[in-house]
């Protein structure tokens, strides 16, 4: 199990994570109505060059419509965007046509971005002009030529609605394909989630039980200068994350306003607070934290365990603000209901 030091330290030397690693691809944008809320859906896959065949998409990320802001990222294992369920162990053939040059198929992909664009436009309209059904039946013939066949089942699962609509849409009668602009640019995407930078901070990484399993969760915030006031800052959290305790990688990122990890729902604008740090204390409330992770969560604990979980109390209770509380156990309710009925546990 990978230490919490780890885990913060490796968050903030790399300052940031790739939700598309090395061996890894991700697929084409799919359009999905979620809440009356317009988002794109994708899902990563494994991918070895030269080899045809490997195990299905193993996570997928929402990103929004209009500024494609990055919404969610989560691993299909905690909540697959397939139903039945998810099998690690399916393999899927990834083999495109054989007849296609390396030329060709990169034409076709671009044609296939540029169409994608105007589709976006009208997306989920039932009434559509001849053109525009046009543009669909040709978008679902490019998506036959690019995309290997046992790969469409898993577009169709990332947005059941959209190819229930396009199929429904497309069956319209229609005139010639719409013209389009030839000078789209696909715009160039790194998926790299910058977890710290200037005015962004995270909060610490707080126990919380899965499904059985120990995971950490952390938010991310901003900070900013009151300055109205001499000391306070003002902080409003805007996202957070979900890491695997094993492996200290992290296994799911949501903006608040897409999934929320407080059940109130409410919004906030913010609240100001006297300190963000534990001024010097730092690394004792670490450590401690660190030996609570290894006992959290049992019925009963040593001396030992116990004089960690006090002196953990004794500092986050003493130095934090009682606004900045209430996030805190928001993340993770069964761990603080847990930590305030520990410290008069014994072994």
């Amino acid at each position: 199990m990978k230490s919490i030091a780890e885990i913060a330290e490796g968050l903030r030397s790399g300052r940031g994570f790739s939700i598309v690693p090395p061996g890894t691809a991700m697929s084409f944008f799919v359009p999905c109505m979620e809440d009356g809320r317009l988002t794109e859906r994708a899902f990563i896959y494994p991918f070895t060059p030269g080899r045809t065949c490997g195990y299905r998409p193993f996570a997928w990320i929402v990103r929004s419509m209009e500024k494609e802001k990055l919404l969610a990222y989560q691993k299909c294992a905690d909540r697959d965007f397939m139903e039945g369920g998810y099998d690690p162990e399916a393999r899927v053939n990834y083999q495109i046509s054989q007849s296609l040059t390396a030329g060709e198929y990169s034409e076709y992909c671009k044609k296939y971005a540029r169409i994608y664009q105007e589709i976006k436009k009208y997306v989920f309209m039932e009434k559509l002009d001849g053109q525009k059904a046009d543009l669909l039946r040709n978008y679902i013939d490019l998506m036959k030529i690019i995309v290997p066949a046992e790969l469409m089942t898993y577009y169709e699962g990332l947005s059941p609605e959209f190819f229930s609509w396009i199929k429904r849409a497309a069956g319209q009668e229609g005139g010639e394909l719409a013209d389009l602009e030839s000078s789209f640019q696909a715009k160039p995407r790194s998926w790299q989630i910058q977890v710290l930078g200037k005015e962004i901070s995270m909060s610490l990484l707080i126990p919380y039980r899965k499904m059985g399993k120990m995971a950490d969760r952390a938010f991310l915030y901003s900070c900013k200068e009151n300055k109205n006031m001499q000391s306070p800052v003002q902080v409003l959290p805007y996202a957070w994350l979900e890491i695997d305790s094993e492996t200290g990688k992290v296994s799911g990122f949501w903006q608040r306003d897409y999934r929320d990890f407080s059940e109130s729902g409410q919004r906030e604008t913010g609240c100001s607070i006297p300190s963000l740090t534990f001024e010097g204390r730092e690394k004792e409330i670490l450590n401690a934290l660190g030996k609570i992770r290894e006992c959290a969560f049992k019925e009963s604990v040593t001396d030992e365990e116990k004089n960690s979980i006090l002196l953990f109390k004794e500092i986050f209770y003493g130095m934090i603000s009682t606004e900045l509380l209430r996030y805190y156990q928001e993340l993770s309710p069964e761990f603080f209901k847990w930590l305030n009925e520990a410290g008069g546990m014994m072994g």
